[in-house]
């Protein structure tokens, strides 16, 4: 892998141990950071737990290609395909039995035949996406062709073919298109043909910006959709039918970070993405919110392929009021520079006419971008104060890396306002394949390669604390479909390896006594963080190390008996990883005075776990009947069962690591957990329980396919991620991370400066004396896989042949999610915990989270027709849970990581989860002016050849929650004490808090709505919890118009030039962002920034 990756396990591994651990592979020497010890330090590399070299990783991936392509012919789905029924009659309406329906496939010339049966029903599935030609025979009769059916994604069309009387060798021609409405199937579907992939304006080119293009459907977290309100995790993402989760311990489109501008594929490479919710098909596990499939753009019989640039520069941008435009003199500030370049191009080609296609996609970007970074920084009164208080070498080097404010806050505290350079880049791969094997079965195989780097800048002076993301992502799948006159099987491997390299520079800065290290990172500096009035904190930094590989076999076959298609199948997956994730050890501080006087309200450190593999199995079966009961009423009726193993860790060092977990407390108010479980049997699998049915109906009133009434029923069931258990492990007894009370820093007196070298001792020191290990987190030892409860009721109407509206109730429970809580936190008024011998650094985890979803959706579509296509999506809709609706883990998902005030009485703290919002509406266009063919030259020049589309989106705001300062580790808000909690004119209401040449930050919230929590002067905690509910305020409304405008030229006669301009927030339209929401904080309820302004992207594209 890279540069053979200098930052890996084994120097994390170290950090636990100096003994050189064992491994199985020849280990290589790795270069050094800047900074970084090299000594004892081994190289990693992520390929299920082994060491590794560059070579070593490239033959690991040429070996996953040969085994794909075996297994996809040999093995034993998510549905990447589409299915053609219907039935032949004659005029009468009498069925004809023994018709002979040939499919051919427009692009490669593949065909397919099929028999129609006593009924004179037939199918045919597992069909490629694309343009269709059918050819229907039967003697007698008149042969009947209809061409251009363009088939979608999971799409099933039902087709009515009415023979005309006379010879076989008279032909009846017929333009063929697909319904506008669905009279088979009842979930929710939308598609986005590649035509929308690639002409709406998507910025920089990624596709998860056209995921919410629909009802029902918002942004979560890692670019994720969340789908009927559940959140992000619970949305599965594959690429031709096989895992293609972007971050190895949730499901995210995006990498862990986000740091990568091309999620999952180039949208070159994209024919089509479908997200399908609600009443899923009994082929879809693993999930409790829908799947986003993406089908990725094969070859075909003519050469053809695409080269385009994508350009962006801060001269074509906006700004916002928020950014200083002059300085105090009058000077002008010049934008903030901006240099994107997105490049690359594709190639399709018939390898063997009519038998073997090939596609080829190779996207890259450079980006070189100077950001705003701001922080709250001491002035230069506040440090002398500070120095003469703690006049530490670590101290100076902390404040002397944190900048002088620009702008003033108060008399210790202020602003600073710079600018910094970051940097992007990306080297991007798709390779597909297609082999038409024999006359009824095709073999397809699929590599995507990705490699992004970014570097963020943080506001600490002269880059001491910038982020630098290393990535690297590689997947396989590999279909093989056969079939034969009633039948067809489908066979599919998948590989997906994931691994980010994540560092802080500031974490490199060591001890500057230059005191040996008993282990490595052992001696870097502390971080501390002063909360109030007075607060700023400065220098936490971490290293996050993280892999995964999926590997996973389906199989599906279906089968036609009479008026039922029969599916069914099963798959199984493989889930293997690591994580760590070591920090400076943080020092927080209630309120200036304690910080003079060192007197800390919470001391945690972050030891990261030694080396490790993870690895959970599943292993799903499904059965599905869609049965057509008369010409008006098709029942889907299916059924899944998942198994899911536990994740269990095991070293791959000689150095002890797992998840110890805890056996659950005898009394919950004292906490009192018990011996350490078996890390090889950490939990209790849910075994059998996992029956999810799923029952839809879908009614065509009038028998004509222009009125149909769909509903159904459904359970999804998915596993509990990986970063759910992955958190927990660690060293047997040092654990990932202590979190110590104000009390208990007194009582061992922790003071600043402590080092994660001298904790670790104390740990050690604490569990001898106490004979109770430490955890980081809990798992209850009956921990259930989360499920949800899918029920839906709607109309759809073919208004026209391209038009059609659909409306309807949609809603869902979500049963046993994911719920962290911190356990055994010191009580509120004396600081002692109730089990005084045990310290958790993280959470409790279980199953007690429940959320709901009630909403009515409406959507209207228009199919392109006459140069114009549109799509509106309204939805209404209510969301509620306790910690975020998710089923992650604390990070990387909607899940929130800590907002329980009353560990025993979660219930209190339900409210709306996040991506809330009551209405919400989207819409989508694309038109395309007339040619003019008939106009003289001049005017067609002028006039034809333009594209105009764009997308427009607007909501109310978003749910939010007004929190106070309390204790590290507790979570505490204030009480409500009447009145109006948001300034009717907050627009004009601004604050004291200004920057020179720019806005003044806007007093959104009212502070006189709430009031604090007292404080325990022992514990530092609030005495009590806070009456103000979770998530109780909303923030601004947002509305956004992005526009693209195109001009197409004609170069020759199969070669066309595109040269386009997207404006994202065309109107400039400011959308203010949250209000800060801490109540202790200066700033509370100001708002200081907006979301993006006017953006121009430029963008040129030959296709041939």
């Amino acid at each position: 892998m890279r540069r053979a990756k200098t930052l890996r396990r084994a120097e994390l591994a170290c950090s636990l141990s100096r003994s050189t651990p064992t491994v199985q592979h020849q280990p290589i020497n790795p270069p050094c950071l800047r900074g970084i010890e090299c000594d004892s330090i081994r190289l990693l590399a992520r390929v299920h737990g082994e060491v590794v070299s560059r070579g070593d990783f490239m033959k690991s991936i040429i070996r996953h290609t040969v085994c794909a392509l075996a297994l996809a012919t040999l093995s034993f789905a998510q549905v990447t395909t589409a299915t053609l029924t219907g039935i032949v009659t004659d005029p009468s309406g009498g069925a004809i039995s023994g018709a002979n329906i040939t499919i051919t496939h427009t692009q490669t010339n593949v065909s397919s035949a099929r028999t129609a049966g006593a009924t004179g029903e037939f199918a045919f599935d597992f069909l490629r996406i694309g343009t269709y030609s059918i050819s229907v025979e039967a003697p007698g009769f008149k042969r009947h062709e209809r061409r251009g059916l363009d088939l979608a994604t999971g799409q099933t069309v039902r087709s009515t073919f009415v023979m005309e009387v006379g010879s076989v060798s008279e032909i009846v021609n017929v333009e063929a298109s697909a319904p506008q409405i669905s009279t088979e199937t009842s979930e929710q579907v939308q598609t986005f043909e590649g035509r929308k992939v690639t002409e709406l304006p998507l910025g920089r080119r990624n596709v998860s910006n056209i995921l919410s293009l629909s009802a029902g459907v918002d942004s979560g977290s890692g670019r994720s959709p969340r789908l009927n309100g559940l959140g992000a995790t619970g949305t599965g993402i594959s690429v031709d039918g096989t895992d293609a989760n972007s971050n190895p311990e949730q499901k995210s489109m995006s990498q862990y970070g986000a740091r990568n501008y091309i999620d999952v594929m180039s949208i070159d490479a994209v024919a089509e993405v479908q997200v399908i919710r609600g009443i899923l098909p009994a082929e879809y596990g693993s999930v409790v919110g829908g799947q986003v499939n993406l089908i990725s753009k094969s070859g075909s019989n003519e050469w053809h392929g695409t080269l385009f640039e994508n350009y962006q520069s801060h001269a074509l941008n906006a700004r916002s009021p928020f950014t200083p435009s002059r300085t105090a003199t009058g000077t002008e500030i010049r934008r903030p520079r901006i240099v994107f370049n997105q490049f690359g191009g594709t190639l399709g080609a018939p390898i063997r006419k009519d038998r073997i296609f090939g596609f080829f996609t190779y996207e890259g970007y450079r980006e070189s971008a100077s950001r705003r970074v701001t922080g709250t920084v001491p002035t230069q009164a506040f440090r002398d104060e500070i120095l003469r208080a703690l006049p530490f070498p670590e101290m100076k080097l902390l404040l002397a890396a944190a900048p002088l404010p620009v702008s003033p806050v108060n008399a210790d505290i202020g602003t600073s306002d710079a600018i910094r350079n970051s940097v992007s880049r990306d080297n991007h791969l798709v390779m597909k394949g297609d082999a038409h094997v024999t006359s009824n079965s095709n073999l397809a195989f699929t590599y995507t390669r990705m490699r992004p780097y970014g570097l963020d800048p943080n506001y600490l002076a002269n880059g001491a604390n910038d982020r630098t993301f290393k990535y690297v992502s590689d997947r396989i799948a590999s279909s093989y479909t056969i079939g034969g006159a009633a039948w067809t099987s489908e066979s599919r491997f998948g590989w997906n390896f994931n691994d980010m390299q994540r560092l802080d520079a500031f974490f490199t800065q060591k001890d500057p006594a230059g005191t040996k290290e008993v282990v490595p990172w052992g001696r870097s500096i502390p971080t501390i963080s002063i909360a109030g009035t007075s607060g700023f904190g400065v220098g936490s930094a971490e290293i996050w190390d993280m892999n995964g590989s999926t590997y996973s076999i389906d199989q599906k076959f279906s089968l036609r008996k009479g008026k039922h298609a029969l599916k069914f199948g099963g798959k199984y997956s493989l889930n293997t990883g690591f994580r760590t994730n070591p920090q400076n050890p943080a020092f927080n501080f209630a309120s200036k005075a304690d910080f003079l006087a060192n007197l800390p309200s919470g001391v945690t450190p972050s030891f990261g776990s030694p080396p490790f593999s993870s690895a959970m199995h599943e292993l799903g079966f499904f059965t599905q009947d869609d049965w057509r009961v008369n010409s008006h009423l098709v029942l889907n009726l299916g059924l899944r069962y998942d198994f899911y193993t536990n994740n269990v860790s095991k070293p791959t060092t000689n150095i002890p690591v797992g998840f110890y977990n805890l056996t659950p407390p005898k009394d919950w108010n004292k906490f009192d957990f018990g011996a350490v479980t078996d890390p090889k049997n950490p939990y209790n699998h849910d075994g059998w329980v996992n029956l999810g049915p799923r029952v839809g109906f879908a009614y065509d009133v009038d028998g004509k396919g222009k009125t149909v009434v769909r509903g159904g029923f459904a359970i999804l069931f998915s596993p509990n991620v990986p970063g759910v258990v992955r958190q927990a492990v660690a060293d047997p007894i040092v654990p990932f991370r202590v979190s110590w009370s104000a009390t208990e820093a007194r009582d061992l007196g922790l003071k600043f400066p402590r080092y994660s070298d001298d904790l670790r001792e104390v740990v050690k020191q604490q569990v001898a004396s106490t004979g109770t290990r430490f955890p980081f987190s809990a798992i209850n030892p009956g921990l259930e896989n989360p499920y949800a409860i899918h029920y839906q009721f709607n109309i759809q109407r073919a208004v026209t042949s391209t038009l059609m509206i659909e409306s309807g109730y949609v809603g869902n429970r979500g049963v046993k999610f994911i719920m962290h809580r911190v356990p055994n936190l010191p009580d509120r008024l004396t600081g002692i915990r109730p089990n005084p011998k045990l310290v958790f650094g993280g959470y409790y985890v279980d199953n007690s989270q429940n959320t709901s979803y009630n909403a009515w959706q409406t959507s209207v579509r228009k199919r392109f027709s006459r140069g114009f296509s549109y799509d509106g999506h309204y939805t209404y809709s209510k969301t509620l849970g306790v910690s975020g609706g998710d089923i992650g883990a604390y990070y990387g998902s909607d899940n929130s990581s800590n907002n329980i005030q009353d560990f025993n009485n979660p219930r209190a703290d339900r409210g709306p989860n996040g991506g809330d919002a009551t209405h919400r509406f989207v819409a989508d266009w694309i038109y395309e002016v007339p040619q003019l063919s008939t106009s003289n030259r001049l005017v067609r020049g002028a006039l034809g050849g333009w594209e105009i589309s764009g997308i427009f989106n607007t909501r109310s705001g978003g749910r939010d929650t007004v929190t106070m300062t309390c204790a590290a580790g507790q979570y505490c808000r204030p009480d409500y004490v009447g009145g109006s909690t948001s300034f009717s004119d907050w627009k004009q209401n601004t604050s004291t808090r200004c920057i020179v040449g720019a806005r003044c930050a806007i007093q959104y919230l009212n502070p006189a709505a709430f009031a604090l929590v007292p404080l325990s002067p022992i514990s530092r905690s609030a005495i009590r919890p806070g009456n103000l509910g979770q998530g109780s305020i909303r923030g601004p409304a947002s509305w956004t118009t992005d526009a693209s405008v195109s001009r197409n030229f004609k170069v020759g006669e199969k070669t066309t030039f595109q040269f386009r301009a997207d404006m994202f927030n065309a109107t400039n339209r400011v959308n203010y962002s949250g209000p800060s929401t801490n109540l202790n904080a200066a700033t509370f309820g100001q708002i200081s920034g907006t979301g993006a302004m006017r953006v121009i992207q430029l963008n040129a594209k030959l296709r041939f």
